[in-house]
């Protein structure tokens, strides 16, 4: 397909599941906190809070280092090919080998430090509670919200930098596993397919690509043994969306690294 695509991901593990909430929360700490609007500094702030949230699980750093510590592997195979790139090789292994060590360094948990910060504390007891955050509920918050923006950019910048190595794990992990994507051009029949998943080669992630100006989104669903693609048609946000009663024709990406 050569027009632009729009991609909708689907992950097959918990793994994949854990990496693309934290991708997703990454991407939105950062979209806002250059920002120097009050809202986006609120925005930004919750995302830190979500983050701190995600990453008090412990195994978040034993799977990112166990998905590293596999994809080398995986990589000093091939070293054996000669049809591989050996430069290209080098410096992907080179990668991966420079933040799995910083990872197996790492003491305590990620953002650990932000735990005696009284106003992080603060806002994350009362984010609970609908409207918990209201400028009466935490006086301290409506207070900093209102410093000089690049006060608080500055403040920002330095508490999501205690996040930069796991940004940069996940990162990595995931653009691995989007690179090994087999793409095949599909068809989904009257907005339906299915397809059986190889036992013998596990997918990690599905990616399912359509027009940007296609009108319907999909929805993926996946067991053990397949994964279903519906597309569905959602004209206006206030109604019902239904699936589609005409083929849909879009690129199916099976990421198996």
């Amino acid at each position: 397909m050569s027009e632009s695509l729009y991609f909708y991901e689907q992950p097959l593990n918990e793994r994949m599941r854990a990496f693309l909430r934290l991708e997703h929360l990454f991407n939105n700490i950062r979209s806002q906190i250059a920002l120097d609007a009050e809202w986006a500094s609120r925005g930004a702030l919750s995302g830190i809070i979500d983050l701190t949230s995600l990453l008090t699980r412990a195994e978040i750093k034993s799977e990112l280092i166990k998905e590293l510590e596999r994809n080398l592997q995986t990589f000093e195979a091939l070293a054996r090919d000669p049809r591989v790139d050996d430069r290209a090789l080098t410096d992907a292994t080179g990668g991966i080998q420079s933040i799995l060590s910083g990872l197996r360094s790492q003491d305590g948990a990620f953002g650990y430090e932000l735990k005696s910060n009284e106003l992080i504390n603060s806002v994350r007891q009362r984010s609970a509670i609908p409207a918990g955050t209201c400028d009466f509920d935490v006086p301290a918050l409506h207070y900093w919200l209102h410093l000089d923006g690049t006060q608080r950019c500055e403040d920002l910048t330095r508490w999501f930098s205690g996040f930069e190595l796991v940004n940069a794990a996940v990162e990595l992990c995931l653009s691995l596993v989007r690179r090994s994507a087999a793409a095949s051009q599909e068809v989904a029949s009257k907005g339906l397919f299915q397809k059986t998943l190889d036992p013998n080669q596990p997918c990690q992630l599905v990616r399912v690509g359509i027009a940007a100006d296609a009108p319907c989104f999909t929805e993926i669903s996946a067991g053990k043994h397949r994964f279903t693609i519906r597309f569905i048609c959602h004209s206006r946000p206030d109604d019902r969306p239904t699936q589609v009663d005409e083929d849909v024709p879009f690129e199916l990406q099976c990421c198996t690294l």
